[in-house]
């Protein structure tokens, strides 16, 4: 009985382990994938471009896309949940 409990309790702490492990590499991949800085990627006078693409079904190809779309100016700073 006491044999048998040892080996439960060691598989435990062994599999424990392994999930921490796991899930620091996993962190840290993720990381080393992440863009070096923030700061090239959007620089502060950058202008955004956004690229709408529609596309017709077969059923539909004989009927023209005009279609009205409104572009508002969004700040993501008020996008964000409030407390």
């Amino acid at each position: 009985m006491k044999i048998t409990n040892i080996y439960h309790g060691l598989a435990v702490l062994v599999l424990r382990a392994g999930l921490v492990f796991i899930l620091i590499g996993a962190g840290w991949l993720i990381y080393k994938r992440l863009p070096e800085g923030a700061s090239e990627l959007n620089p502060p006078n950058a202008d955004t471009t956004l690229q709408i693409v529609l596309g017709q079904t077969p059923e539909n190809s004989a009927s023209s896309l005009d279609i009205a779309v409104e572009l508002y100016p969004v700040s993501p700073a008020q996008n964000r949940p409030s407390n």
